[in-house]
């Protein structure tokens, strides 16, 4: 299989990146989600055979930095076992990030263009928000009054 692998870094935290993947995935051509997970900050894309190949298994993996934003590694290779892509794999990566950037640009992202976001779940404090929605936490919170979620990650 041949595969292409490519890092950007985004000045937003992981939740506003991670939703604005989700939308860019269902906004491009031939493009799908085959699945997504949050606590892991992960979503695999499909992407359909072509003129130009047999289509593609995208990967994208979040990794939120500590001073608020996200670097976005995302991987396309084959489905099939080829010796070549014809440039594929780099007309992918090149389409989900210019999507992804233009929605974070244009705050298409709805309520998670935050770049002051947190990168993980966090209880509590006045600067918090959540890991699930990513929407500003009350002080003390144990559980997100947007989604429900559990900021404290289960703990009692």
């Amino acid at each position: 299989m041949t595969t292409e692998t490519q890092s950007v870094t985004f000045d937003y935290g992981w939740v506003a990146v991670f939703n604005a993947v989700e939308k860019a995935a269902q906004n491009i051509k031939g493009v799908s989600i085959k699945s997504s997970d949050r606590n892991n900050r992960t979503i695999n894309l499909g992407a359909n055979a072509s003129l130009r190949s047999y289509g593609e298994y995208i990967n994208i993996s979040l990794v939120p930095t500590e001073d608020g934003k996200t670097i976005m590694n995302i991987t396309s290779e084959t489905k099939v076992s080829i010796a070549f892509d014809l440039g594929k794999h780099k007309k992918n990566i090149e389409t989900i990030v210019n999507e992804v950037t233009r929605i974070l640009q244009e705050g298409g992202n709805d309520t998670q263009n935050n770049k002051q976001q947190e990168s993980a779940p966090q209880s509590g404090g006045s600067n918090s928000f959540c890991g699930n929605c990513g929407k500003k936490l009350d002080a003390g919170a144990r559980f997100c009054g947007n989604c429900g979620f559990d900021t404290t990650g289960g703990a009692k």
